[in-house]
């Protein structure tokens, strides 16, 4: 079996930030081979290893249609490493498209596994207008059938001839794209490795956990193993969740920095190789900061927004060398404090004067030198913004549940205006009402008749359409 060759930039811990193509290549194209790389020479600071762990329905008109084409061009959406037009336009105007979801997010070939389409207003008019096309060659989709005005399911049949990679399925109208998953769903043919990655840091650095997503059977794996392919990294430790995972442990010996590669070899042949950047230290003399994320990414003027920025070997001190701020906006300077050798945490309270929008945050060290800097670290949101909904307990025919709303800054006066429609005759919900500022609550009683499915929550205040964040989907399983 021929090799892959996967070169990926690894930036602090180990980062692989490239996602195989969803594209139908196959991983098994021949080896390149690269040249020689020579190892930096050796530093008086210890390397450390860079990682980024790199959405009966009611009677209709049979006259359906889609809309004629308009003189729009079409949106152009990025799944993967690949760009898709959509025409938007040919989705019927009372028809919303959310997500497309899977049974199982990993399989190989000669299996088969469960596919869902979630939105409104499906019909088995729309439900006839469409197609779906799978995403990748050796692919097949069989028993597109309607379920409920908010759920069009399907099954996916993979057959032995599919190719290792990361699938994006499209919904299709008249032969054109006009809507694709943001999720993918991956297959991996036996033998075959379809991504490395590396997992938890050590609080020093100097190890991972390593994750390869694979296909094997019992007696592969017993001659299945990861290597650098140079001196200066070693891969140990390496347990399988058979047949699609293995994790492991790839610790630095006597590696200087520079870019070294993993390869991963089964009887003997390598299959996949992918490359790891080894760095040093960029605060004091053992910290090594990697990324930044926001406890709660969705603010409000006026609100406290706590901070994450994670690395290695960080010591009480380097606290003093840190400064931080949000280049679109002066919201001050970020205040810091140590917490563990590989998390140090930072606060700044926002603004009441801070406009809604999205935000970076930027990290200097010693002499101002920037460690740190991402454009997307957290959003200012509206007031009465929703976050998404809840059940409790969770919903099933015949019987009767609470239904939460989350968001912010909710008042008596928006609950009352708050209206909540389904698509389901069958299900009710009433008694909406102010839990506090962040919670509304309702009750929501489902038929005994009521088909297992899923089902949408119309949410509108004063005619306006409200949309959650996190969706507004709920589930009636089958009994």
């Amino acid at each position: 079996m021929a090799a892959a060759v996967v070169g990926v930039v690894l930036m602090v811990f180990f980062w692989f930030s490239r996602q195989p193509s969803q594209q139908t290549v196959s991983i098994s194209k021949p080896l390149t081979a690269a040249a020689p790389r020579k190892p930096a020479p050796p530093a008086s600071q210890p390397a450390k290893i860079a990682a980024k762990p790199a959405p009966v329905a009611p009677a209709r008109s049979s006259a359906l249609q889609p809309p004629p084409p308009s003189a729009a061009a079409p949106e152009v959406v990025t799944a993967g490493n690949m760009a898709v037009e959509l025409h938007k336009d040919l989705i019927p105007k009372d028809v919303n498209i959310v997500r497309i979801y899977y049974s199982q997010e990993i399989t190989g070939p000669a299996t088969s596994f469960g596919l869902d389409i979630n939105g409104s207003g499906f019909t088995s008019e729309f439900e006839k207008m469409i197609t779906l096309d799978p995403g990748a060659k050796g692919l097949t989709v069989k028993n597109l059938r309607l379920v409920t005005a908010n759920q069009i399911h399907g099954d996916i049949e993979v057959g032995p001839e599919a190719v290792t990679s990361y699938v994006y399925p499209i919904v299709m109208i008249k032969d054109l794209p006009v809507f694709i998953a943001s999720k993918p769903f991956a297959v991996v043919r036996r033998g075959e490795v379809l991504s490395v990655k590396l997992t938890e840091m050590a609080e020093d650095g100097r190890s991972s956990g390593l994750r390869v997503m694979t296909n094997l059977d019992e007696k592969m794996f017993r001659q299945f193993w990861v290597e650098s392919t140079m001196p200066g990294l070693k891969v140990s430790s390496l347990k399988p969740s058979l047949p699609y995972i293995v994790d492991g442990i790839v610790s630095i010996t006597d590696a200087s920095s520079g870019e070294y590669s993993l390869a991963v070899s089964i009887f003997s042949q390598e299959v996949y190789r992918e490359s790891v950047d080894v760095l040093m230290p960029n605060l004091g003399k053992t910290g090594l900061l990697s990324d930044i994320n926001a406890k709660d990414r969705f603010r409000r003027p006026g609100d406290r927004l706590e901070l994450q920025i994670e690395g290695t070997g960080f010591v009480l001190g380097d606290i003093s060398l840190l400064s931080g701020s949000v280049p679109e906006h002066d919201m001050g300077s970020l205040n810091f404090s140590y917490v563990l050798p590989k998390l140090i945490q930072a606060f700044l309270i926002i603004p009441t004067s801070a406009p809604e929008g999205v935000y970076g945050i930027k990290i200097k060290g010693a002499r101002g030198k920037t460690l740190l800097e991402d454009q997307n670290i957290f959003t200012i949101v509206p007031a009465l913004w929703l976050r998404g909904v809840s059940l409790e307990p969770p919903a099933a025919a015949g019987s009767r549940s609470v239904l939460k709303i989350i968001g912010r800054d909710f008042s008596a006066e928006f609950a009352a205006s708050l209206k909540i429609e389904m698509d389901e005759p069958g299900i009710e919900v009433s008694n909406l009402r102010l839990v506090d500022e962040s919670t509304l609550a309702a009750d929501i009683a489902v038929g005994a008749a009521v088909a297992p499915g899923d089902y949408l929550l119309h949410l509108s205040a004063n005619g306006k359409a409200l949309k959650a964040h996190g969706g507004s989907i709920i589930k009636v399983p089958a009994r």
